[in-house]
């Protein structure tokens, strides 16, 4: 299953564009999805889609704000900085136990 949405010109798609490009490519998919929700909502096709739309239109923003995995190593280094300096810096040390190869692989001695 191919998921190239490449657009010509080298422009950035916008959102919709982007979802409504998903969305011809996934014709099926959506569909199925669409009918599943409404099977087990009892509500119609119509009343699901624009709770779908939504969603998908969430993930796609979710998905934009991870670092691509083609970013240069520069990039990677930045954005692995930037999630460092998210997290409580006061935390306990480990000991030196805690960090030995013996602790790591005490349940596999015999």
């Amino acid at each position: 299953m191919s998921t190239n949405t490449s657009f010509s010109g080298g422009q950035e798609p916008s959102i919709s564009q982007y979802i409504q490009t998903l969305q011809e490519l996934h014709r099926a998919e959506m569909e199925t999805v669409i009918g599943a929700l409404a099977h087990i909502t009892s509500l119609s096709p119509e009343q699901v889609k624009p709770h779908v739309d939504s969603m998908l239109k969430q993930l796609v923003k979710e998905k934009e704000k991870q670092p691509p995995l083609y970013a240069t190593a520069s990039e990677w280094v930045k954005a692995f900085r930037e999630w460092a300096a998210n997290h409580h810096h006061d935390a306990p040390t480990l000991s030196d136990y805690a960090l030995s190869r013996e602790s790591m692989y005490e349940d596999e001695k015999l």
